[in-house]
């Protein structure tokens, strides 16, 4: 009988009760890290929305749970999931009674979560309320506000509001706005011209400076656009500025050689080695975008050089990349060189990630034999 009830008591261990644990810890003075974990833990395996939101609610005062984005992150993503938007409206609205909410970063924080969940209007009224919560708001709290508006593509907003707001809110709008109504203007207007005249405004004027992100904003509208000859004639403008490329520069460079013609897969090899000399560090993307540039040429060699270093750096691939370059192999005889990609592949992958894979390897061109 006692196995019994230790093997039922074992069963009924729930989330509540994880986080009723964690919660017992939560009020010790120095709380541990683990404590913090199992919150998290508690939230990241709940399904129930109900569940889920009282978890939150109840440890969210404590300070180490209101400090970590992740807890905010996880809880309303999965309400968002699950089209619970009241359980959201709840949550972060019990946040402003917050004393933490008394801080312009707080509520830039609230703002970008009601964002992500696209409640959109939340996150515009959260701005408005700024103020009265007891804290002005600067330029962080504009260039989120205009974010918003970006996410929700009010393009037009971002454009209207940047002219207006800063002097009804007495600001003095800086690189960081600028950078943001450009990507708008670039939205707006397919030629571009809009966003070169503010450029040009920004220059002239001498208040703000145009960095390598306002150019980056620039070139991703070329690519976008399909203007390779702006593209080229920016990043020329960009040398003749002293402004030194980076990441985003290097990506967009990538992306371009992708989308044009022409060209061998040592063009790409270039780029990547221009990259090292000048150590920027390449992303996920870069290497995504190097492959599909050798796969394009039909250089597979040079594709599986670029997709093994992407994996020793721990960046997975595309799944629709590496099927290319593991077919491209096999279509030139190296069926070996194609199984060891497969094989590097399978173990970085975790959770659902593997099945996708599975699904993927099972259309491949391969002898398991």
């Amino acid at each position: 009988m006692a196995a019994l009830l230790l093997r039922t008591s074992k069963s009924l261990i729930t989330p509540q009760t994880l986080l009723s644990r964690s919660l017992r810890t939560l009020t010790r003075p120095s709380p541990s890290e683990t404590t913090l974990r199992n919150v998290k833990s508690a939230l990241i395996s709940e399904s129930d929305p109900e569940t889920l939101f009282s978890i939150f609610h109840t440890c969210s005062d404590h300070p180490r749970v209101w400090r970590d984005q992740t807890v905010f992150d996880v809880s309303i993503t999965k309400l968002s999931r699950a089209n619970r938007f009241d359980l959201i409206e709840k949550l972060l609205e019990h946040q402003k009674s917050n004393p933490v909410a008394k801080t312009e970063g707080f509520l830039i924080r609230i703002m970008m979560l009601y964002s992500k969940a696209k409640m959109y209007d939340k996150a515009i009224l959260t701005f408005h309320q700024i103020s009265s919560l007891g804290c002005a708001p600067t330029e962080k709290a504009f260039c989120a506000l205009l974010s918003v508006h970006m996410a929700s593509g009010r393009f037009d907003l971002v454009k209207t509001q940047f002219e207006t707001m800063p002097l009804e809110i007495g600001i003095c709008p800086g690189i960081a706005a600028h950078n943001i109504a450009l990507q708008a203007l670039c939205k707006e207007d397919k030629s571009l011209e809009s966003a070169r005249a503010l450029i040009a405004k920004m220059e002239e004027e001498k208040k703000v400076v145009p960095n390598t992100t306002s150019y980056n904003v620039l070139l991703g509208g070329c690519l976008e656009n399909g203007d390779h000859d702006k593209f080229v004639e920016l990043l020329g403008e960009m040398e003749r500025k002293g402004l030194t490329p980076n990441l985003v520069t290097y990506n967009h460079r990538i992306a371009k050689l992708c989308r044009s013609r022409g060209g061998i897969g040592t063009d790409a090899k270039k780029v990547f080695d221009e990259m090292k000399e000048k150590k920027v560090k390449p992303n996920s993307d870069s290497y995504a975008g190097l492959i599909r540039y050798c796969v394009r040429r039909k250089d597979y060699e040079t594709a599986l050089v670029f997709c093994e270093e992407s994996l020793e750096r721990r960046f997975v691939p595309p799944f629709t990349c590496v099927k290319d370059v593991v077919k491209g192999l096999v279509g030139i005889n190296k069926e070996d060189e194609a199984k060891k990609i497969v094989e590097k592949m399978k173990k970085q992958l975790r959770r659902s990630a593997v099945e996708s894979w599975t699904k993927v390897e099972g259309l491949l061109p391969l002898s398991l034999a």
